[in-house]
């Protein structure tokens, strides 16, 4: 189907709805009988978009900010400020990465205390200068290291939750993944 979708004439319109509605009724029927495990392996399966899919589709002029000014960069997390249809917005996003090397460089998303200090310091950020603020999601969850523990994973993430809950700006939070 979406062959001929690709090779339809931009002026056919009714085929192009019959087409769509085709697609959409056997994506239906492909999902209506899907157990927990399949649904866990479609949300982590390689072929998603990731969160760079997202941000480099949805925002213009993004800049990436980095760091949590006490112990260094998580690249679970990727923040910084940006254009969303010419309204400036902070963006937190969870990253990980295509392929083995990028996954290995962003942790497989799963974020350190480092990234959640950077995520809560961006986020006040945003709630002085006014900005809403949109995080994508994408984790199995945070990492469960020893080094993690050791530098504050449980207080970062308690200090997040509770900041998070006040914040003075609008949040979305958009779960592309598990």
């Amino acid at each position: 189907l979406e062959e001929q979708l690709a090779l339809l004439d931009f002026n056919d319109f009714d085929e192009y709805k019959r087409i769509m509605l085709e697609i959409e009724a056997l994506r239906k029927e492909a999902y209506s009988n899907l157990t927990a495990w399949d649904h866990v392996c479609i949300a982590r399966s390689p072929k998603r978009p990731k969160a760079t899919d997202y941000i480099n589709e949805l925002f213009t002029n993004f800049i990436e900010f980095h760091g949590d000014y006490y112990y260094g960069d998580d690249r679970s997390i990727i923040s910084g400020i940006g254009l969303f249809e010419d309204i400036p917005v902070t963006v937190i996003a969870q990253a990980k990465g295509k392929n083995i090397e990028e996954n290995i460089d962003r942790n497989f998303g799963s974020t350190n205390p480092e990234g959640f200090r950077k995520a809560l310091r961006i986020a006040k950020q945003a709630e002085k200068f006014n900005r809403p603020i949109i995080t994508i999601v994408d984790t199995s969850g945070a990492f469960p290291g020893r080094g993690a523990e050791e530098r504050g994973q449980s207080r970062a993430i308690a200090s997040n939750l509770a900041a998070f809950s006040n914040i003075k700006v609008p949040v979305i939070a958009i779960v592309i993944g598990e």
